[in-house]
């Protein structure tokens, strides 16, 4: 009976050894600065701690098999990665690679240009992270010269282009690129204004001013003489200068009058009024793959 007594002294005397401070696993194992990190293991106490090329960092998150925390700050290349829980440090050899991050492209403004713009109206600001010194601009994969204004934002002119869409990304000198990001181009017409301008004998030019005009553009001219109003209008279709008339019936036209194209955002109306008082008309240009203008409406001779 005493020895049975003194075996379970024996056994309750035997210090009781705590589990190992252990890390098994670490993923991701190439970060970038910012970057989540979580380490499995364990058993993690609350107080654990980092220790990253000699930094001690404080986890987001601390679990008694899994923790996770933020790389911070850190030269590029492999660095030595341990836990410290008070005395007690993890055994084994762990490292996390470092590595710059990819270029990102935040935002463009204006992501959508005219195919009719100026190199003013096409200077785009370009906003964006992790762009280094001597990183390349791709525009459908050529190089297109940009600035810097700070180390977030940035701006270029993209080389006149048709209508369409285009795959902008950066490209750092390490290699890394961008996700691609688009710039669109459309060739839509619109008229902004409509304006009397000079005046000949029996004649005066009719002033059309907007964006996307083509030198075969056509304008589509509804007549609603004052009084009238019972009367369907009147439709005259003009083509520009060397263009071609829409499709269907065209209304005989003054002998002389005519639309000239001066510009993408300029066409001259030639017009012979029918009397010189102000009527209703209603104006469009339509383009040669179909696309038209919104009505506009203004009161003309």
């Amino acid at each position: 009976m005493k020895r049975a007594v003194l075996c379970v002294l024996g056994v309750l005397l035997i210090p009781l050894t705590a589990a190992a401070l252990e890390i098994k696993s670490v993923y991701p194992e190439t970060v970038f600065p910012g970057t989540p990190v979580t380490v499995i293991g364990g058993p993690f106490g609350p107080e654990v701690l980092v220790d990253l090329a000699g930094q001690q960092l404080r986890p987001q998150s601390v679990g008694s098999r899994q923790l996770i925390f933020i790389v911070p700050q850190l030269p590029v290349g492999e660095h030595a990665l341990f836990l410290r829980d008070g005395q007690e440090s993890s055994a084994g050899t762990f490292s996390l690679r470092i590595e710059l991050p990819p270029p990102v492209i935040s935002t463009i403004s204006p992501a959508n240009l005219d195919e009719c713009s100026t190199d003013e109206q096409r200077q785009i600001s370009l906003y964006g992270e992790h762009i280094q010194p001597g990183a390349q601009l791709l525009l459908d994969g050529a190089v297109v010269p940009f600035t810097s204004q700070d180390q977030l934002s940035f701006s270029f002119t993209p080389p006149p282009l048709r209508a369409g869409s285009y795959g902008l990304q950066l490209i750092n000198p390490d290699g890394k690129r961008s996700l691609p990001h688009t710039l669109w181009f459309n060739n839509l017409p619109e008229i902004e204004s409509v304006t009397q301008g000079d005046n000949f004998v029996n004649s005066y030019q009719v002033v059309v001013r907007g964006k996307n005009f083509f030198h075969n553009s056509v304008l589509l001219v509804s007549e609603y003489p004052a009084g009238f109003a019972d009367l369907p209008p009147r439709q005259r279709f003009i083509p520009a200068q060397g263009g071609a008339a829409f499709r269907g019936d065209r209304a005989r036209l003054p002998q002389s009058e005519s639309v000239s194209y001066r510009d993408c955002q300029t066409l001259i109306y030639n017009r012979y009024p029918p009397s010189g008082q102000s009527m209703r008309l209603v104006i469009r240009v339509g383009n040669p793959d179909g696309k038209q203008t919104s009505p506009y409406e203004v009161f003309l001779p």
